[in-house]
């Protein structure tokens, strides 16, 4: 059975160090164990809106705690994320907007906006993390959160459901869109923290998706498919979580 969303799994030096360290210094970002996370929030005013299960909701800014709290958002009410890097063109995003059928779209902090008046097509509705530009013409995040009530409950989506959705740049054809299940994730969060333990503490928060990204160019990478394809050690410990925690 799946590790129900926002449950804390007990693993060997958790907290990460690197979230110590930035909790000690005032930075903490609530893990979801709280009813009234913001995440819950969003998740309930997503599910407010009457879309089918597995709905792709759009996310495109710059590396934000909020960009990973309405990533979490969009999870937790059992529809699926298409992520954006800021720094594209008009047309391919039109074009993965329609493509993927997005119902909605989070907008977070990007230093040009040109791109959003020729790519999101009129009508779509907008969610403005907070730091977004202020030019943007959108619901504001922080008035959802204040007006709508936290989800209840612990959603545990099935491994084998439709996680993310990440598009290829499209430099030399039609962006294509590399589906990646909740198992796949799970299986880079899992190697990830192995990965990197014989050099320097570093930081892993909103890591999991630019690793599985990789799978673009490499099928049997990272998250790419599912547990059976895993190699070597890593592809081993991934296999022990995911079976001690099911």
């Amino acid at each position: 059975m799946p590790t129900p969303l926002g449950a804390r799994t007990r693993q060997p030096n958790f907290p990460h160090p690197a979230y110590r360290r930035r909790r000690r210094a005032g930075h903490h970002l609530d893990s979801g164990r709280r009813p009234g996370s913001p995440h819950r929030r969003i998740a309930d005013w997503l599910q407010a809106q009457g879309w089918p299960a597995g709905s792709r909701v759009a996310i495109i800014g710059k590396n934000s705690a909020h960009w990973i709290l309405a990533d979490l958002a969009i999870l937790m009410a059992g529809h699926v994320s298409v992520p954006r890097y800021p720094t594209f063109n008009g047309e391919a995003l039109a074009y993965i907007l329609k493509h993927s059928e997005a119902r909605a779209c989070f907008i977070g902090k990007m230093d040009d906006i040109s791109n959003l008046q020729t790519g999101v097509a009129p009508g779509l509705p907008l969610i403005a993390l907070p730091l977004a530009p202020t030019a943007i013409k959108a619901t504001l995040w922080n008035d959802l959160i204040a007006q709508t009530p936290p989800l209840q409950g612990s959603p545990s989506p099935d491994g084998e459901s439709i996680c993310t959705i990440i598009y290829t740049s499209g430099t030399t054809a039609k962006p294509k869109g590399v589906v990646h299940t909740g198992n796949a994730m799970a299986w880079g969060i899992a190697g990830y923290p192995r990965q990197n333990s014989r050099g320097k503490t570093q930081e892993i928060a909103g890591s999991a998706r630019h690793r599985l990204a990789g799978a673009t160019k490499n099928p049997q990478g990272p998250g790419a498919g599912s547990m059976p394809h895993c190699r070597g050690r890593r592809g081993a410990h991934a296999d022990r979580w995911l079976a001690a925690h099911r």
